[in-house]
């Protein structure tokens, strides 16, 4: 594959390693697969530039608590880090999840965050996350444990022409995190990652909780409800958070001559995932590394982390977030 990729003036030889010309749509230096490649560590973490499938060589069995990546997602127009066509991302993802599962935890958690996908040409939305989930479960024995959803206010008005231009379409301002485990009963806790009560719920609170009711939903409410603090709220499945703030990570790329990574996962997401479904000390994993949100959160959070990325410039880009 690689000559025939050199014939075709994909990639040329530079400095020991393959580069993708701009004939290949970008001036990224990917790694060859099978040879992982340590390129920055922290007392907590390793970061590898390196295949996601070849974690697994590097990775004690049965060690990652949580494996938490953004994987390229299936798009009609090729991105700079690489991306499946819709018709080869289903095995594509699920070759990958399986090299992997040696490393999870009998009780460890998968959440694979992905976005929509329009049909090219159509004003219609691809089905491949719903049939990549179905074909993890049925190839590789993988439940479903929660739709989890992030809410990006922030996001752009697209797909342009059916949003912006016909008006026939509301703009795309949420993702899917797509919970996944080998066990029905993985680690978890929303105790970790509760919610600041609103006024009305401390005053309820203060008050000695509810009078008795019965809600239109059937629901009996018994006197004396809701009148423990238990520190917050218990948080929803829909995370509203603003994909901004990354300001600092974008200026140090652009200052040492780095490509900044157009994909990134809010800081704050990464968080809310980390600490929900591990503990302080265990491991979390990142084969997708990009700009290291889910290792900087990781590590901030007290959890050792290993994170695997193919383009060198971007594991060089993640390592400034960790600069003194």
């Amino acid at each position: 594959a690689q000559q025939h990729a050199k014939l075709a003036g994909l990639i040329e030889r530079t400095d020991g390693a393959w580069r993708i010309t701009g004939s290949g749509g970008a001036h990224l230096t990917r790694c060859l697969p099978g040879s992982p490649t340590t390129i920055f560590v922290t007392p907590e973490g390793c970061a590898l530039w390196a295949m996601a499938e070849d974690m697994a060589s590097v990775v004690d069995h049965g060690s990652v608590r949580l494996l938490l990546t953004s994987p390229p997602y299936s798009l009609n127009t090729k991105k700079s880090y690489g991306n499946e066509d819709a018709g080869d991302y289903v095995d594509w993802l699920c070759r990958i999840v399986e090299a992997l599962m040696p490393v999870m935890a009998a009780d460890g958690s998968i959440v694979l965050n992905l976005g929509d996908a329009w049909t090219r040409g159509s004003p219609t939305v691809s089905l491949y996350q719903e049939r990549t989930i179905i074909a993890l479960q049925d190839r590789l024995g993988l439940h479903l444990c929660q739709k989890l959803m992030w809410h990006n206010p922030s996001a752009m008005p697209v797909p342009s022409n059916w949003v912006g231009v016909e008006r026939i379409r509301l703009k795309n301002a949420v993702e899917m995190l797509w919970w996944l485990s080998p066990s029905e009963r993985p680690y978890s806790d929303n105790r970790s990652i509760l919610e600041p009560y609103s006024d009305a719920m401390r005053s309820l609170i203060a008050r000695g909780g509810s009078t008795p009711a019965r809600k239109p939903s059937g629901h009996a409410q018994r006197e004396g409800s809701f009148s423990v603090d238990n520190g917050g709220s218990i948080a929803s499945n829909l995370f509203r958070i603003a994909n901004t703030g990354d300001q600092a990570y974008a200026r140090s790329c652009r200052d040492a001559g780095l490509p900044v990574h157009p994909a990134r996962m809010p800081a704050e997401l990464a968080r809310k995932a980390v600490s929900f479904l591990s503990r302080e000390g265990e491991i979390v994993a990142d084969p997708f590394g990009g700009s290291g949100t889910t290792a900087r959160a990781a590590q901030d959070l007290g959890r050792r982390w290993i994170t695997t990325e193919a383009c060198r410039e971007y594991i060089e880009g993640a390592r400034t977030r960790f600069a003194a």
